[in-house]
Parts: C-alpha cells; sequence; structure tokens
C-alpha cells in the first residue's frame, strides 16, 4: 500500500489584528509610546499585518510596558491587558491595558562597602548621591563599575549584593536608599 499523492485543504480563517488599544491609569508614558508595545513602530502606511493579535503579543506588550515603566521609576506599576471587544468577522480586537502606577520610585543615595575576602570590616566606604529611578536595570548599571573596579585588583570572583537601608515616601515619590556590599 503506497501513498501516490496527497492533497492539503486549508482554511486561513481570521486574520485578528489590534483594532484599538486603551490605556487607561496611564500617565507616566505618552500613549503612542506605550501602544507601540503592542502594535509595533509607526511605518507610512498602517496595516493590519503590523497590528497582528495574539494573546501572547498581548501579553509580551503588557510584560514590555511593565519594564518600561519599572526602567524610569515606576518600580510598584502594575499593568494588566483584557480583550474588550473581538469582531469574529473582520478581526478587529479591542483592547483595555490598565495601568496602575503606584509612586515613582527614586534611589537617593547608594552607601558602598568594599570587604577583602575573609575580612569582618570593609576596606573602604563610600556615599553616591543619586537621586536616578530605581530599578533592577539601574541596580546593575550600578553593579558592573563596581565589579569591574575589583576584577582589576585581582578579585575576578566578585559579587555585589544590595539591600535598602531606608525607604521614605511622601506625597509624591518613595525614596530609597541602597547598600552595596562588594
Amino acid at each position: 500500500l503506497a501513498v501516490r499523492q496527497v492533497n492539503f485543504k486549508m482554511d486561513r480563517g481570521i486574520r485578528y489584528y489590534f483594532d484599538r488599544v486603551e490605556l487607561p491609569g496611564l500617565q507616566a508614558l505618552p500613549g503612542d509610546e506605550a501602544r507601540r508595545f503592542f502594535v509595533g513602530s509607526d511605518t507610512l502606511l498602517q496595516t493590519r499585518e503590523g497590528r497582528l493579535f495574539t494573546p501572547a503579543r498581548l501579553e509580551s506588550g503588557v510584560r514590555s510596558l511593565r519594564n518600561a515603566l519599572e526602567r524610569i521609576g515606576w518600580a510598584n506599576a502594575k499593568v494588566s491587558g483584557s480583550i474588550v471587544r473581538q469582531d469574529a468577522t473582520s478581526g478587529a480586537v479591542q483592547v483595555r491595558v490598565t495601568v496602575e502606577e503606584g509612586l515613582p520610585t527614586m534611589a537617593r543615595s547608594v552607601a558602598t562597602e568594599i570587604f577583602l575576602p575573609g575580612a569582618g570590616s570593609p576596606l573602604a566606604r563610600r556615599l553616591t548621591e543619586t537621586n536616578a529611578p530605581f530599578s533592577r536595570v539601574w541596580l546593575q548599571q550600578m553593579a558592573a563599575p563596581l565589579r569591574l573596579e575589583q576584577q582589576r585588583l585581582g578579585y575576578p570572583d566578585v559579587t555585589v549584593t544590595f539591600s535598602t537601608l531606608a525607604r521614605q515616601t511622601n506625597a509624591t515619590n518613595i525614596f530609597v536608599e541602597v547598600q552595596a556590599r562588594v
């Protein structure tokens, strides 16, 4: 028994696309900039292919928006996406991406303590005033030169750990004082 020919017939179905993205609660970023996380960048000609909708693309956009808010200091932002309307005839999908920004978090200062291997007390201490937006990316940027400095001194296995020394909240911001142990 041998098969000589197989014919496939495919039904492409409906191609769903982002028709409208609502962003209630978002004030830290311009709406057009935030929409790019879902529908791509602006082009001269807007086509449905550039606004292709999938549930995974919606979730990816939500994660990207949350990360972008965190990078600019909104560390406690909550972002969630939901489908408001989905037209099974045209493929148009309207989504609502709800944003609860909370208060921006600023790193007021970093107290750095440098220890030699096995030492109980720090070899050096320094305080750096930063007043920068606090985020995981900012912590990585602070850790990189500290590691590099120690690696150049002959300590290739250096680690940098961060902890929060103080946290102060006022009406408009959260201020954090950070300790770096090298």
